[in-house]
This record gives C-alpha cells, sequence and structure tokens, in this order.
C-alpha cells in the first residue's frame, strides 16, 4: 500500500479543488487512504505506468474519496497506451451516479467504453444539473465492437437534462438507410419518445461525434434540429491515434454541420475532421 490509512477530518478543512497525477495504482492506493469531501472540482491525470488491472477500481475508488453532495466536476484523462485493452462499462459508471450535483464530467482516454442507451440516460437523469459531459475514448484503443448509444436515445437526453449545453459522444448514427425512412418515422412521432408532444428546451449548442459512423446525413440533422433547438455545431473530430480516415463518413457530418452552419449563421465549416484533445475548464 502506497499510502497509510489515516484519519483526514481535518485533514484538507477547506479545500475546494485538486488536480491528481500518477498511476492508476498510485491514484487508488490515495483514494482509499484519503477522504476529501469538500472538493468541488477534481482532475486526475494518469501516466504511464498504469496497470490495467486496477481500472476496475477507480470509479469505486472516486465515490469512496469524494462527497456526493459536494463533488460538481469531475475530469479525468489518460495517454497511457498500456491501457487500450482495458475497458469501463456500465457496472463501473454506475458507482459515480450518486453525485447529483455534477455539472461538468469528462473521460478522455485510451481504455474502451461500452456505453449503451440505459446507462446514459440513467447518467443525464442522476445528474440533473449537468452542462457538459465528454465520454470518449482515443481511436488507437480499437472499441469499434463496443457498445454505444444510438441516435435515438438523444430525444431522452434532451427531455431530461435540458441544461445540458455541450456534449462529446461516440454513437451510432445509423439508424436510417435513407431519407425515407426516417419520414416514415418523423411523421410517427415515436422516434421522439418524450419529445413526440412537446418542444424541446434543450440548450445544448456543441455537439461533438467522435468518429462515429453515419447514414442519410439530411435525415440525421432534420432529427437533431428538432431535439436541439439551439445547436449550433456539429463536430466530427479524430484523436491523434487515428489513421484512417474514412471520407465518406467525414463528408457526411460535414453536410449536417454544414445545415447547423447555416442555421445559426456562422461561419463555414472546414470539411475535414478535426484532431481532439482534451481541454481543461
Amino acid at each position: 500500500q502506497l499510502f497509510p490509512s489515516i484519519a483526514t477530518e481535518q485533514l484538507f478543512p477547506n479545500l475546494l479543488a485538486i488536480r491528481l497525477l500518477g498511476t492508476l495504482q498510485a491514484y487508488n492506493s490515495f483514494g482509499n487512504a484519503v477522504q476529501l469531501p469538500t472538493v468541488r472540482k477534481v482532475r486526475i491525470d494518469l501516466g504511464t505506468g498504469s496497470r490495467p488491472a486496477e481500472l476496475s477500481a477507480l470509479f469505486p475508488t472516486v465515490r469512496r474519496q469524494f462527497c456526493p453532495n459536494a463533488l460538481e466536476v469531475l475530469h479525468i484523462t489518460s495517454s497511457d497506451g498500456a491501457l487500450s485493452q482495458a475497458s469501463l462499462d456500465a457496472a463501473h459508471f454506475r458507482h459515480l451516479l450518486p453525485f447529483k450535483h455534477m455539472k461538468s464530467f469528462i473521460l478522455y482516454q485510451p481504455f474502451r467504453l461500452s456505453i449503451d442507451d440505459t446507462l446514459l440516460l440513467d447518467m443525464v437523469s442522476a445528474w440533473p444539473a449537468l452542462r457538459k459531459l465528454t465520454l470518449l475514448c482515443s481511436m488507437s484503443c480499437g472499441c469499434d465492437g463496443h457498445a454505444n448509444p444510438i441516435l435515438s436515445a438523444l430525444p431522452s437526453l434532451a427531455f431530461r437534462c435540458t441544461g445540458l449545453q455541450e456534449l462529446v459522444l461516440h454513437l451510432d448514427a445509423t439508424c436510417w438507410a435513407s431519407d425515407a425512412e426516417f419520414a416514415r418515422d418523423d411523421e410517427l412521432g415515436d422516434v421522439y419518445t418524450e419529445l413526440k408532444n412537446t418542444q424541446s428546451l434543450s440548450q445544448l449548442h456543441t455537439l461533438d461525434v467522435g468518429s462515429s459512423p453515419i447514414t442519410a446525413p439530411d435525415s440525421v440533422a432534420s432529427f437533431l434540429s428538432r431535439i436541439f433547438p439551439s445547436l449550433a455545431e456539429v463536430k466530427f473530430s479524430r484523436s491523434a491515434g487515428f489513421r484512417q480516415v474514412d471520407t465518406s463518413q467525414v463528408m457526411a457530418w460535414h453536410a449536417v454541420d454544414t445545415f447547423f452552419a447555416i442555421r445559426s449563421q456562422r461561419g463555414p465549416p472546414s470539411p475535414r475532421g478535426t484532431v481532439t484533445g482534451y481541454q481543461s475548464e
């Protein structure tokens, strides 16, 4: 054990923000030894030398170290390629749901994510104050085969978390093979779930879809405009580890972004995918 178990009630009585740098095993040991109940903002940067087996303990350690009634910002990043075969699934993320005052959650790292519709909606329901959500892994992790939320889950997200302003998420936008298929769903209205008979109050203005697959871009643009009335920009981005670019996907998302560029009267977008990196608040 790297850190002894110590009484921490008065160790940092007024600490509001902290940045931690180290390996997974170092953080897990520190987090289990030192409780920080007053901290509101946390950034954890996982360096090289982390053991993949330690990943499963990361979120339980965060839950133990910080107070659900205090924590508002949690940013976790890593550039350690040794973690590229490790993965996080719904069971891991559920340790974080009690942090009911979460305003910003950023997870940008090389390990694999398995996030389905149910987990995504549970997260935004548990965090009603959420303003920024980033769930993105490096493309070098090769997680294409893992579960991703489907585009049709976004109306429920918009309905349940109206204050969300920025969303970075790899999702499946291949709901419709053609515009004709979307037209049928759009006319029935069931695809909009909670928003079928009501106007969306979502404040989302920026959507970064990572390297998400897409079909029928005109239909995707129409769908997104219905559920996100304030949306002004849609980004198709790639990490530095992404070696090959599917040009058809880049151009499809460019067409979607062009729709919102015209709607919001901002400058024309670049027809190329951008390189995404972590940006701290």
